[in-house]
């Protein structure tokens, strides 16, 4: 049946309330009455940089009804910004919305999740999380940031969707420049010329895209960060690796998983040496596997250390690594501060560039 009737609910702050919407050309819903076309002229003005949330109900002449958004998604409001334009800047400006309590709570050395409001481009991300991610610069008085959206508003950075973003303080260089040099040294190394006949020709080794970003907290200047892609679908996507690629990230891997890597939990305040980051629900057991094999061979003849590493491992594709960490002179990546990649299309192992503030004479 025809739509009999729309309703209009807005929180402008103060709680929900319900305003009609007209189908009749008087209240901004176009020209014509009776064209299907709803809109409502009532909604009071607000203060700048105030957040509106609103959700619609239709409901027909036999009493259905539909929601918009739909009442079970993740973010049951739309929301939008009020706004006399974002301040001046080259940079990207990232809006951020945070409780005086969070903001507190995330000057401290933790890694809980706090409820956020995200604005860039134009775009509310309403009822997103955020926390302090990093393990040793957690305790540095600026804090690196992650955000994480829900899975029906991703963010779009790096001409993709992201459920995940890291924003790097960059206190531990204080030149700004550190990292965002490092990381295309190794994309340039991949693009380097090479015999396209050759086996080993335009390796797929991936890197992090980067860039710098203001941050404004409730309103005001905060900070300058950096974006660091999130190792993920989209990271894989956009280093063109194969869908079934897995990545850990190493957080201090002086030791291996032990006999029973889906309930290992590490040492100290690691939840995990190795965290999993993409592919998730494939766990632990083809790492576990690995890193087990090469382990069982400490002190073995060199050939046969040498066998293993050239059937389980991308030995081009780790060379390039290993160049790349030369050539920024990378002086905190043995240990931990790197990710293992498991490439989907042929199961071998590398590792890729993370965590590159202690480069390049720092």
């Amino acid at each position: 049946e025809a739509v009999a009737g729309v309703t209009l609910f807005l929180d402008t702050g103060s709680g929900e309330v319900e305003l009609p919407m007209y189908d009749d050309g008087a209240h901004g819903d176009g020209l014509f009455a009776g064209d299907g076309v709803y809109g409502s002229d009532v909604i009071p003005p607000q203060p700048n940089r105030s957040i509106v949330r609103y959700r619609r109900r239709a409901r027909d002449g036999a009493g259905r009804e539909r929601w918009a958004p739909p009442a079970l998604e993740p973010t049951p409001t739309y929301a939008y910004m009020v706004s006399d334009g974002v301040p001046a800047s080259s940079l990207p400006v990232y809006q951020a919305f945070i409780s005086t309590a969070s903001l507190q709570a995330l000057a401290q050395a933790t890694r809980v999740y706090y409820p956020a409001v995200l604005v860039y481009d134009g775009v509310v991300y309403d009822r997103i999380l955020v926390r302090n991610r990093g393990h040793t610069s957690i305790g540095n008085p600026k804090k690196h940031w992650h955000f994480k959206f829900n899975r029906d508003r991703l963010f779009l950075a790096f001409d993709a969707l992201r459920q995940h973003i890291n924003l790097n303080s960059m206190w531990g260089t204080k030149d700004y420049l550190r990292e965002a040099l490092s990381y295309p040294v190794f994309s340039d190394i991949r693009a380097l010329p090479c015999d396209p006949g050759a086996p080993d020709c335009f390796l797929a080794g991936p890197t992090c895209y980067t860039e710098h970003v203001r941050m404004e907290v409730n309103g005001a200047f905060w900070a300058m960060f950096m974006h660091m892609e999130h190792p993920d679908s989209a990271y894989a996507e956009s280093n063109g690796l194969h869908p079934d690629t897995e990545i850990w990230k190493a957080y201090m891997s002086s030791e291996d998983l032990g006999t029973n890597p889906q309930s290992y939990v590490g040492t100290g305040d690691c939840h995990c040496n190795y965290g999993k980051k993409m592919n998730i629900e494939l766990g632990f057991a083809a790492l576990a596997d690995f890193l087990h094999g090469a382990n069982a061979r400490i002190g073995q003849a060199h050939p046969d250390i040498v066998r293993y590493i050239d059937a389980r491992m991308d030995v081009p594709d780790f060379v390039n690594y290993l160049a790349g960490t030369c050539l920024i002179c990378n002086a905190d990546h043995p240990a931990k501060n790197y990710l293992i990649v498991r490439f989907g299309d042929t199961g071998r192992f590398s590792m890729a560039p993370w965590d590159l503030d202690l480069v390049l004479g720092r």
